[in-house]
């Protein structure tokens, strides 16, 4: 339960900034993403692996006692590549917010390409004859 705790706490700022990443808000966008680095940066990144990651994986040895449960060293190592997935995706909030200090413009980095972008990436498109 604190692993859901954790995920759905966080995820709050995050989707608000995804309500207002495409209107002309980018100032509310910009406050909604910094809460975002926050909570993300606070709950997944240090109480994550900190309190819940090393609870399951060394507190919870001392309450087996000595017997092998099947499924802990699944959980433990899911739980791990949870977290490298954290790291991932913080990264891409990082670069997100990058985006937007250089260019001034809010874009949604994980979202569907469109036809205009697909353009945009094979060179320009057609050219005027």
């Amino acid at each position: 339960s604190l692993v859901l705790f954790i995920h759905d706490v966080s995820d709050l700022p995050t989707y608000l900034a995804k309500i207002f990443v495409d209107s002309p808000c980018s100032k509310t966008t910009f406050g909604f993403y910094l809460c975002m680095l926050a909570a993300w940066g606070y709950l997944r990144l240090y109480v994550f692996p900190a309190y819940v990651i090393k609870s399951a994986m060394f507190e919870s040895v001392e309450q087996l006692n000595g017997d092998d449960v099947v499924g802990w060293y699944f959980f433990n190592g899911l739980m791990g590549v949870l977290y490298l997935l954290h790291l991932y995706w913080y990264f891409m909030f990082l670069k997100m917010g990058w985006h937007f200090v250089k260019k001034g413009e809010t874009r949604d980095m994980q979202a569907n390409l469109t036809a205009m972008d697909l353009q945009k990436l094979k060179g320009g498109g057609k050219k005027d004859q």
